[in-house]
């Protein structure tokens, strides 16, 4: 356990080093308005008063530590009490994960509750207080902070050095006044002594007042400190302070050389686990897609029988546009475009007129109306002629009006075809779920941290798996789409996976090939099973072998006229349109009748044709009518979060941060 510890501890402190250089530099520029205001902080706001730091330095190298903060509090920052943040960061391979032991709490003298601790990867948080109960405003509170720290002297062959963030840098308040004591063991002699103020991640300046020194007892003090500026002292002893021991080296040359030694070592035996487990998971994972296309084989092509499909000149009877996109897509559709399309056939229809951001009702027209499209004119109160719907871009009333339309639309599509197709779900989700625990399993097996991210990304696109799937529903980048997704996926969230656990170079990369090739089968894998496990029912075969023949017949607009083809006119367009925009190939019928279009605007064949009279830009016109209409119904108010503050320390042990809450 120790072991797998001191692994976690190794990673967390590799994934700290890429994150420390980019806040190096964002606190570098920031120190120089921190500078010059750390002299004119404004303190008849919330601010800690005083901070006082008693460390007591053990003849084992352990650090007994007490702070003392007294801070203002006028309900804004500070309301139950303080937090603070002690760094995980920086710590030796002998030191605890947790080296902080011992918290107790104060204030005004008073034991103090520990509401709740917390460990992110770079810190530890305790909250003084109770959630219950706030502090009274326009008050001082003393509080006090002790603990122990063991081995926290560094042990070099020339010195044995005490280097430590006595103030942290971390606060979110000002500091008014500070003092560190710091009392060494009996016989220690000091050989040098430096005392640096800033803020994180900058060499910081060296601090002008003087530390004195009173046989073994060090003081220094200083005014006033920004918000995110603390203070450093490091205190250079003879090497006899401590006693080296077995779990407690001398940081020498020969030291390291051992550690980077037992780190190289290490990487190899992980490397070599990585490729057997990551060959495991892939022999896995190919034996999973085998079980996948026999039971497809199964299930999938367990079809009713399919008519023969040809070019058909006439939409399948009793069937509106609406049903026609549920249908040939088997319910994998979108409702917000199913209440569009239903909402175009009642155009053509002549019930209702479509215009960029307003549906206005027209007199009852000649055709009868399926249930879906009466559900629709219900749905948005388009009950009686004259009567208007505005689609409003960014308002919550609107978006949801026309999602619960668009909802009931679908409702009632689902209805009356339900029994059109099967899906299997109970299939899908088994194989989804069985996938899900060949990778856990995986992971419980072998306790490599690559498999937990690549274990956690397959959960994560097992859930939002339908999204993904949606993005490739037209089958023209159906192909494209299941391969450049997983490449993406390799690339950009594998690299993520690698970089969080320090593994970067190209020999780690090979080492993961196998895992990664895994994790691309499986993201195919989980593409395709929701897709194809479905199958049509015989009266859903009969019905999409009609659409595919009407399909045909609207395509073949582009290479040219069948035989058979009917004269097109007026009556002919406007009766293929609403399924040509729900079979997604509106485009290419406008195109087969752009001539016509232009000869009947101005030759009056119909009064008031639905397309209205700019017959060159109606599908313009309607393209912007859906994007509108699309963006009124997805709308939803943003919102706001905040955020904690960061917790690394600077250089030396020590430091961290803290607040209120």
């Amino acid at each position: 356990m120790t072991a797998r510890l001191n692994q976690f501890r190794d990673r967390l402190q590799r994934m700290r080093r890429y994150g420390r250089s980019l806040f190096t530099l964002v606190f570098a520029l920031a120190w120089f308005g921190l500078a010059s205001s750390a002299q004119t902080q404004d303190f008849s706001r919330e601010h800690i008063d005083r901070y006082e730091v008693n460390i007591d330095i053990g003849a084992d190298g352990s650090l007994a530590i007490e702070e003392r903060i007294r801070v203002y509090v006028l309900g804004d920052i500070f309301k139950r009490g303080i937090y603070r943040d002690f760094p995980l960061s920086n710590l030796e391979s002998y030191q605890d994960v947790n080296p902080y032991q011992g918290v107790e709490a104060r204030r005004n003298g008073a034991r103090e509750n520990i509401a709740r601790t917390e460990y992110t990867s770079d810190s530890y948080r305790i909250y003084l207080g109770q959630e219950d109960v706030f502090l009274t405003t326009g008050k001082f509170y003393d509080y006090s902070l002790s603990y122990r720290i063991d081995r926290a002297i560094l042990q070099y062959e020339e010195s044995d050095n005490f280097d430590w963030n006595v103030i942290p840098q971390f606060w979110e308040v000002p500091i008014r006044n500070w003092s560190v004591t710091v009392t060494a063991p009996e016989g220690a002699t000091l050989l040098e002594s430096r005392v640096l103020t800033g803020p994180q991640g900058t060499s910081g300046n060296s601090y002008n007042g003087a530390l004195s020194a009173q046989e073994n007892v060090y003081t220094v003090t200083g005014d006033s400190l920004g918000r995110f500026v603390g203070a450093t002292l490091v205190l250079r002893f003879a090497p006899e302070l401590i006693a080296p021991g077995a779990n407690y080296p001398v940081l020498s040359d020969a030291y390291y050389a051992e550690q980077a030694a037992a780190e190289a070592e290490r990487r190899l035996r992980e490397a070599a686990r990585v490729r057997i487990a990551g060959l495991a998971m892939l022999i896995a994972v190919l034996v999973f897609a085998v079980l996948a296309v026999l039971l497809w084989m199964r299930l999938g092509r367990e079809k009713a029988v399919m008519p023969p499909i040809y070019p058909r000149f006439d939409p399948p009877k009793s069937v509106g546009a609406g049903a026609a996109r549920y249908i040939s897509r088997q319910g994998n559709i979108s409702n917000v475009k199913m209440l569009i399309t239903v909402l175009v056939s009642l155009s053509v229809k002549g019930y209702i007129r479509l215009e960029e951001r307003l549906i206005t009702r027209l007199e009852d027209g000649p055709e009868a109306l399926t249930a879906s499209e009466k559900m629709a004119l219900s749905s948005l109160k388009l009950n009686r002629p004259d009567d208007t719907y505005v689609i409003v871009k960014k308002d919550t009333t609107t978006a949801n009006e026309l999602k619960k339309a668009a909802k009931a639309v679908v409702g009632e599509i689902r209805e009356e075809f339900r029994t059109s197709y099967r899906t299997n779900w109970f299939w899908s989700i088994g194989m989804i779920v069985l996938l899900n625990l060949i990778w856990w399993i995986g992971f419980g097996a072998s306790m490599l941290g690559s498999i937990f991210g690549w274990a956690a990304l397959i959960t994560f696109l097992s859930v939002f798996s339908p999204v993904f799937s949606s993005l490739f529903r037209k089958r023209s980048r159906a192909w494209i789409g299941f391969i450049l997704l997983p490449i993406f996926l390799i690339f950009q969230l594998g690299g993520f996976v690698l970089n969080a656990l320090g593994q970067t170079d190209m020999q780690t990369t090979l080492n993961n090939a196998p895992l990664m090739l895994a994790f691309a089968v499986s993201t195919v894998a989980m593409l395709m099973i929701p897709r194809h496990f479905k199958n049509y029912t015989q009266s859903g075969a009969d019905l999409a072998a009609e659409l595919e023949g009407l399909k045909l017949y609207i395509k073949a607009a582009e290479h040219g006229e069948l035989q058979e083809e009917p004269e097109p006119d007026y009556v002919r367009f406007s009766l293929i349109y609403p399924y040509a925009f729900a079979l997604g190939l509106n485009a290419i019928w406008a195109t087969k009748f752009a001539n016509e279009l232009a000869s009947w605007a101005t030759a009056g064949v119909v009064a008031d044709p639905w397309y209205g009279r700019h017959h060159s830009s109606f599908e313009d016109d309607l393209s912007s009518f859906e994007t509108d209409f699309q963006s009124a119904a997805g709308y939803s108010p943003s919102s706001s979060s905040g955020s904690g503050g960061s917790s690394f320390s600077g250089g030396g042990g020590g430091g961290g941060g803290g607040g209120g809450w």
